[in-house]
C-alpha cells in the first residue's frame, strides 16, 4: 500500500514538472509600443477638388503627392513562437496652405486610424527580429477648411497597411522598431455636420480623402513577460 501511495505521489509530481514546463515552453509574451511616423501619399479625389476650387490651379502648384505626421501606440500579443497579433492605434495630421492674391487656401486634414493586425516573423535572434504584418482597420476623418468662415467636413471608411517592422534589442525588455510599410483607405465622401457633400464651386465633383501611399515608423516596443 505505501509503495502504492509513494509511486502516486512521484506521478503527480512529474506531471506537475512536466506542466510547469510547458508553460514555459507555450509562455505567452505581451509588449506595448509607440512612437512617431512619416507618410507620403496621395488622394486622387482631394487634389482634383483642390485643383477644380482653387483659381488657376494646375498639377504643377498643386502635388499629387504630399507628406504627413503619425503618432502611434500599440499592444501585441505572441501567440506563437512565429504569429502575433497587434492592436495598433494612430492619430494622422496632415496641413498645407495655398495663396492666390489675397485668398487663403488653409487646410488640416486629421485621421483616427485603428488597426487589427496578424504579424508573421519572418526572422528571429537574441538580439535583433523582423516581422512581417498585415493589418485592417476602420477609420475617421476630419477636414477643416478655414478658406472663409472655418468649416469642418468629415468621412469615415476601411483602411489596409501592409508592414515590415525591424526591431533591435537594447534591454531584456526594452527594443526599438524600425519600420515600413505600404496602405490604402477606401474613405466615403466628406459631409458637413448638415450631410452637405465637399464640392468645388460650381462643380458637382464629390470630394473624398481616400488614396494610397507608403511610410516609415520609428519607436520603440517594452517586452512585459
Amino acid at each position: 500500500m505505501r509503495k502504492c501511495i509513494f509511486i502516486l505521489l512521484m506521478l503527480c509530481l512529474c506531471s506537475v514538472s512536466l506542466f510547469n514546463q510547458s508553460l514555459k515552453i507555450e509562455k505567452k509574451i505581451f509588449s506595448f509600443s509607440g512612437g512617431m511616423g512619416l507618410t507620403y501619399g496621395a488622394t486622387p479625389d482631394f487634389t482634383d477638388y483642390l485643383r477644380q476650387e482653387i483659381p488657376y490651379s494646375n498639377s504643377d502648384s498643386i502635388s499629387t503627392f504630399n507628406a504627413g505626421i503619425e503618432f502611434f501606440g500599440a499592444v501585441e500579443y505572441e501567440f506563437t513562437k512565429d504569429f502575433s497579433a497587434k492592436i495598433d492605434y494612430s492619430y494622422f495630421v496632415r496641413s498645407f496652405r495655398y495663396e492666390y492674391f489675397y485668398f487663403v487656401y488653409d487646410y488640416t486634414i486629421t485621421s483616427h486610424q485603428p488597426f487589427l493586425f496578424i504579424n508573421y516573423k519572418l526572422l528571429k535572434s537574441p538580439n535583433y527580429n523582423f516581422k512581417l504584418g498585415l493589418g485592417l482597420g476602420y477609420h475617421f476623418q476630419q477636414l477643416d477648411n478655414k478658406v472663409s468662415d472655418s468649416l469642418a467636413y468629415t468621412s469615415n471608411g476601411p483602411g489596409i497597411r501592409a508592414e515590415l517592422t525591424f526591431s533591435p534589442k537594447f534591454s531584456k525588455r526594452f527594443w526599438g522598431c524600425l519600420s515600413g510599410f505600404a496602405y490604402g483607405n477606401f474613405y466615403g465622401k466628406l459631409e458637413d455636420k448638415s450631410g452637405n457633400i465637399l464640392k468645388p464651386t460650381n462643380s458637382n465633383f464629390e470630394a473624398a480623402l481616400g488614396g494610397y501611399g507608403v511610410g516609415v515608423r520609428l519607436g520603440f516596443t517594452v517586452y512585459l513577460n
